[in-house]
């Protein structure tokens, strides 16, 4: 009786997701109106400001595996916090620059596949996702480079220094960069204090840019602080063809993992990394539980 039942729930459980990826499939599918993509892009451009490592010192740069992404492409030297929390150390990050009306597609297509209908349906979905994206990233994904989270409240550094290392949309450990230290404060090993100078002529393009000499990538991927499980997660219910054949628990191909989805999501109205945080977090979304 138990085993029977337990086929049941399974086949079910199949059904249920089977109906939930044709219903997200069919939406997302359906060409997304060009006056919400306007109005969703001008509210998230006005809140550019917080980019705080997108500097008028910009400049084109080509690194490897970015080489047909051309000028959206950027090396930038920001100033990062010091330990008096002034702006007076000069870190070199690259950047992914993605115009904001395919940002406004990924938030759509996200709440479009929560099977929010209309765009005032939408509205508050978008503006709850659009929080969460720029308290994790401003929406800056960071290819190379170092990426200041000083001073900031469950990273393991609310009341010190860090410069994260970064590779392709995640913290990375770097041995010439740091060391694993445990965080008093937060009750966690933090990874990449860095607790010397360096010459950032000399050194910084060279290691923390263009160095391979990195492991343990970190857990939540930018742009929206999407972790592996939930991609598991998504790709169970959504079946997309780019997680076809991916083991996407192998942590030291997670880096790659994050850049073939966010360069894949340059041409698409969907962003993997988005739909599958907003699919974890239905409830939060749409008004009807927390976040998880």
């Amino acid at each position: 009786m138990r085993r029977a039942l337990s086929f049941w729930l399974i086949v079910l459980g199949n059904v249920t997701q089977a109906g939930y990826a044709a219903a997200a499939a069919e939406m997302s599918s359906a060409k997304i109106d060009g006056v919400e993509i306007a109005s969703v892009a001008s509210v998230l451009k006005a809140r550019a400001k917080d980019q705080y490592m997108v500097v008028p010192n910009c400049q084109p740069v080509a690194i490897s595996g970015w080489e047909s992404f051309g000028a959206s492409v950027k090396r930038c030297v920001y100033n990062a916090k010091d330990s008096a929390r002034k702006p007076n150390v000069p870190l070199p990050v690259v950047l992914h620059i993605t115009p904001w009306d395919r940002v406004a597609r990924w938030l759509i297509s996200a709440c479009r596949s929560l099977e929010l209908k209309t765009a005032k349906e939408r509205e508050p979905c978008i503006a709850k996702l659009d929080k969460h994206i720029n308290g994790q990233s401003n929406y800056q994904f960071a290819i190379a480079g170092l990426v200041d989270e000083s001073f900031v409240a469950g990273v393991g550094c609310a009341t010190e220094i860090c410069y994260f290392t970064f590779r392709d949309g995640i913290a990375v450990r770097m041995p010439k960069f740091g060391v694993w230290e445990y965080s008093s404060a937060e009750k966690k090993e933090v990874w990449k204090r860095i607790r010397r100078s360096f010459d950032l002529a000399k050194e910084g393009d060279a290691i923390v840019l263009y160095s391979r000499d990195f492991t343990e990538p970190g857990k939540y991927a930018r742009i929206s602080g999407t972790t592996r499980e939930q991609l598991v997660e998504w790709q169970k219910a959504m079946r997309s063809d780019l997680l076809a054949g991916i083991d996407v628990m192998e942590a030291d191909g997670f880096p790659q993992l994050i850049r073939k989805l966010h360069q894949a999501a340059q041409s698409r109205d969907e962003h993997v990394l988005v739909a599958a945080w907003a699919f974890a977090n239905k409830a939060l979304l749409t008004g009807t539980g927390s976040r998880r």
